[in-house]
């Protein structure tokens, strides 16, 4: 414990490795903003299509993390967005979290056109709220191997759907480079449930 007490140093390397996140998600919501059009979306009124939000963190389950939604709408009765989400020493996930009026229309949405991400390396999160983040976990379904039917039975009494695919630290991108391009692929991937 004193060794790891005297390592000053690995804190340096914390902070210069986050804001390397920080700076591939900036450069992130910059290609998300030239790329998505809001008008093919069934968006929440006054859905931030422009700036979204970058947020980092020390405390999420003890790790630290960094975030960037966008597009991005959150309130009381509806959540709609984007998010690209960091943590340390897990996977980088990128998720679309929905909810609100639309809800049943993005539920039909994805089960009529379910080939588009059956066998594409999604899960979906079946967990009590959408928080959850970890793809070793019980509320995580891979959604290969599922039918159409028992993802609309699985769908029906959700309040929300949060579909996400996880880039794990061992993924060539991390190495090879190319995070921004697979977070905008994921996005369009994932486009067809909430357009109109």
């Amino acid at each position: 414990e004193l060794d790891f007490i005297r390592n000053g140093d690995l804190f340096d390397r914390k902070e210069e490795i986050t804001k390397r996140i920080q700076a591939l998600l900036v450069e992130l919501q910059q290609s998300l903003k030239a790329h998505v059009h809001p008008q093919e979306l069934c968006a929440p009124e006054h859905t931030d299509f422009v700036h979204g939000q970058l947020v980092r963190g020390e405390r999420f389950q003890q790790r630290p993390y960094v975030y960037l939604d966008f597009p991005k709408f959150f309130s009381r009765q509806a959540m709609f967005t984007y998010r690209s989400f960091f943590w340390w020493g897990w996977d980088f996930v990128f998720a679309l979290i929905l909810s609100g009026p639309y809800l049943d229309r993005y539920k039909r949405n994805l089960v009529k056109h379910w080939d588009r991400v059956s066998d594409k390396g999604f899960y979906l999160s079946i967990a009590s709220d959408p928080w959850e983040w970890r793809r070793a976990c019980p509320e995580t379904l891979a959604l290969a191997g599922q039918s159409p039917s028992e993802i609309e039975e699985i769908l029906a009494p959700m309040e929300f759907i949060k579909i996400q695919y996880f880039v794990g630290l061992d993924h060539p991108l991390w190495i090879k480079g190319g995070l921004v391009e697979e977070g905008v692929r994921v996005f369009d991937q994932l486009k067809f449930i909430v357009a109109k």
